[in-house]
């Protein structure tokens, strides 16, 4: 990569010298920056990654934006809602995920000769041949024989274009997409407007959804390439999301049990023992009017041999500052039976999961055990082994 890398962390105080040179005032708050991805401005790349995590070359870029991807892909708001890009980020992975399963787009013709041997269609020869009856056998002659051919089209050459220069503009930088061959048409000094004219003409002779789709990605690309500026940018200001998926992942992977001793989780590369959830359940308070408000726990799990119950909350944090109280109410509730069923305190093994540059330690975060039962512990993960995991 032949530019100059700038490396920041989300949350750490703003250099106002890089926020001038990039133009990343709306992506600060207080005096902080407050986004992950990276921004590519006259061949120099900011890349911001996420707190905790130290930058090391630019091969992080790619597990920076790759973390990202996947994980929004996979929540139910959606990519469009919480990344902000002025690539056409959705269109490439549409076409990159039809090349994927079909190749390269080709059109398919069907061709007809007479002959005796070969694909017959049937449903042809009968309207088509003339009948002769010999032996009492009713006959077809000549038989109408089938020939389906494929080429490569207009549609063809544009999505081999879009995939090499796609791949080229933003995929070689994050880790997405590929280079794949072209023997045939080039476009040389390329008309976006003439393009984008020539591929809706085409629309209308398709009829099948994946074609149509494939025809408006393209056209979503050459659009952009219409009006290509000189910076580009891949960001979100919701990583607290993608951390909550990661740990989702690396739990269910390498969640191997808890020590009461040490008061540590233990973890184990792929073991995959447990089964956590994310769960929602409607809570009713005591009040007169009975009223009902929804809880929702991020990471949960119950073992059933010794009626264990692991709950754990990940938490994006610079640091911890004061009492997580919503993991305090959600203690009570499961132990005063709120959701239909009382699981003893000393029961619940609940926990904080923060992301850290250094090893695995856990700290404890409240201990109100010789009050009410309340227990509370900070767990704090290599964000790094996190998402070198999830991605892998």
């Amino acid at each position: 990569m032949n530019q100059t890398i700038v490396n920041i962390n989300d949350g750490a105080v703003s250099n106002p010298k890089i926020v001038r040179e990039f133009g990343i005032e709306s992506l600060c708050t207080q005096g902080k920056y407050d986004f992950v991805g990276y921004i590519n401005k006259n061949n120099k790349m900011l890349i911001s990654c996420p707190k905790h995590f130290e930058y090391k070359d630019a091969s992080d870029i790619k597990l920076i934006v790759g973390c990202i991807l996947k994980s929004f892909r996979k929540t139910d708001k959606g990519s469009n809602a919480v990344i902000d890009c002025n690539i056409p980020l959705m269109p490439y992975l549409h076409i990159l995920d039809f090349f994927y399963k079909y190749g390269v787009f080709k059109s398919v013709n069907s061709r007809y000769t007479q002959g005796y041997g070969g694909n017959v269609d049937w449903n042809r020869t009968i309207r088509r041949s003339p009948k002769v009856v010999s032996g009492g056998n009713l006959l077809f002659v000549p038989l109408e024989l089938k020939k389906i051919k494929t080429e490569r089209n207009f549609i063809s050459e544009c999505m081999t274009y879009v995939i090499n220069d796609g791949f080229e503009q933003f995929g070689k930088y994050v880790g997405i997409g590929t280079r794949i061959d072209s023997d045939s048409y080039v476009f040389n000094n390329i008309n976006p407007k003439a393009v984008i004219r020539q591929l809706k003409g085409e629309e209308s002779k398709y009829f099948k959804d994946i074609e149509i789709q494939l025809i408006r990605a393209l056209i979503k690309y050459f659009s952009w390439e219409g009006s290509m500026t000189d910076q580009s940018y891949f960001v979100t200001q919701s990583f607290d999301l993608s951390w909550e998926n990661m740990i989702h992942n690396f739990l269910n992977s390498n969640f191997a049990g808890y020590d009461f001793k040490t008061e540590t989780i233990l973890f184990e590369n792929e073991c995959r023992k447990y089964s956590f959830k994310k769960e929602k359940d409607s809570i009713e308070t005591a009040d007169k009017n009975n009223h009902r408000f929804l809880v929702e726990f991020d990471h949960k799990t119950k073992v059933n041999d010794d009626g264990k119950l692991f709950l754990f909350d990940s938490k994006y944090y610079t640091r911890v500052s004061e009492v997580n109280y919503k993991q305090v109410a959600y203690h009570y509730f499961l132990s005063n039976g709120a959701n239909g069923e009382i699981i003893p305190p000393e029961s619940i093994v609940n926990g904080l999961i923060l992301p850290t540059k250094q090893n695995y330690r856990s700290a404890v975060h409240i201990d109100r055990r010789n009050i009410d039962g309340v227990y509370i512990q900070e767990h704090y993960i290599n964000i790094r082994e996190v998402m070198e995991k999830y991605i892998s």
